[in-house]
C-alpha cells in the first residue's frame, strides 16, 4: 500500500473502464493539507490586504504540499482545480 488518495469516476471521463481509480494526492496528510490551504487561504484569495499576494500564494502553499497532484496532465489536477475555484474564483458569497 502507498497510502494515495485516489477517485473513481464511473462516467468514464478519466479513461477506458470508468471505474478505474485514479490518483488524487500522493497521501493522507497532502489531501488532509489541501482542504486545510482552502481554508486558511480564503480570505487572502477572496480579500486581499494591499501586497497580500492572495491566489498566487494559495497556489505556491498548496505546490509545496504535492506538485505533483496539481502537474498539468495529472489525473486529480482538475479535481483540484473544481475544489480550489471555490476560493479563488468564488466570493465569501459565492459569486
Amino acid at each position: 500500500m502507498t497510502g494515495a488518495i485516489g477517485l473513481r469516476q464511473p462516467d468514464g471521463s478519466h479513461g477506458p473502464g470508468g471505474d478505474a481509480v485514479f490518483p488524487l494526492v500522493r497521501d493522507l496528510e497532502a489531501f488532509v493539507r489541501f482542504l486545510e490551504g482552502v481554508r486558511v487561504h480564503m480570505g487572502a484569495c477572496w480579500d486581499p490586504y494591499p501586497g497580500e499576494e492572495g491566489v498566487k500564494a494559495f497556489l505556491r502553499a498548496m505546490e509545496t504540499v504535492d506538485a505533483e497532484a496539481l502537474a498539468e496532465g495529472a489525473p486529480g489536477a482538475e479535481v483540484w482545480e473544481h475544489l480550489f475555484a471555490s476560493v479563488t474564483e468564488l466570493g465569501v458569497y459565492g459569486y
